[in-house]
């Protein structure tokens, strides 16, 4: 299997690490930073000797010092639009989506847009924010739905509820992060990622997505539905398609 991993952060090192202790043999890794200080605490893969060091070749040479075999594509770059995710993914088997930058969302939209141009699957991981993380969905082209999807069906159930957002913390100020949350949300995608690549059990977050409570450890899981006025994989997708 060949697995593109754009973002190598705090869930983009431990779904890298994941993935390759499990066998995935070829990677393309994707970021376009160096390591710092403060990413050691809830980054896996990285030393006080890789400060400095661009992400995406410091885990390539990991990957190689345990197994020799491995082989990676680095592209020290920022995924800005289709193009470029295309570019980096035309021949993987998985997509796994890990950046936040530009915005969760806005990556997301570009990553499901390639996916489906490539009818690749795609894992568009979540993140954490204090003790809540977030579990993104598993899109397979042609079967699931996709990003917009949930994007359209989260707006509804908000809007039912009357929901606000209420900005707490400001927007220039970095609180901490406990390590832990971050690689075990990595690797509830990992595992998902195990399961779209080797069919050994169905995905578990095709159409949904959940939030964890790990002051509880509560799940809720969010269901959604694809839409058949979707310009992307709904029916005027397929009839556009046939044309």
């Amino acid at each position: 299997s060949h697995a593109t991993i754009i973002g190598l952060g705090g869930i983009g090192t431990w779904v890298a690490q994941g993935l390759m202790l499990a066998g995935v043999g070829k990677f393309t890794l994707v970021d376009p930073d160096t390591v710092e200080l403060s990413n050691l605490n809830r980054q896996c893969l990285f030393t006080l000797l890789d400060v400095g060091k661009p992400k995406a070749e410091t885990i390539a040479g990991k990957f190689v010092q345990i197994d020799s075999s491995i082989q990676a594509r680095v592209l020290q770059k920022k995924i800005l639009n289709k193009e470029d995710c295309i570019d980096a993914a035309c021949e993987a088997s998985l997509i796994v989506n890990c950046a936040d930058d530009p915005q969760t969302d806005a990556i997301n939209r570009i990553v499901t847009e390639a996916g489906h141009a490539l009818n690749i699957p795609h894992i568009l991981c979540g993140g954490y924010d204090g003790h809540l993380s977030f579990l993104g969905p598993t899109i397979i082209p042609g079967k699931s739905a996709c990003w917009y999807c949930y994007e359209h069906a989260l707006d509804q159930q908000l809007d039912r509820a009357g929901y606000q957002h209420l900005q707490v913390t400001p927007s220039h100020i970095q609180g901490g992060n406990i390590g832990v949350i971050s690689a075990i949300t990595a690797n509830y995608h990992v595992l998902e990622g195990i399961k779209v690549l080797t069919g050994f059990a169905p995905p578990t977050m095709i159409n949904r997505a959940a939030e964890i409570d790990f002051l509880t450890f509560g799940i809720n899981f969010r269901n959604f539905k694809k839409r058949k006025n979707c310009f992307l994989c709904g029916q005027k997708r397929k009839e556009k398609t046939n044309e």
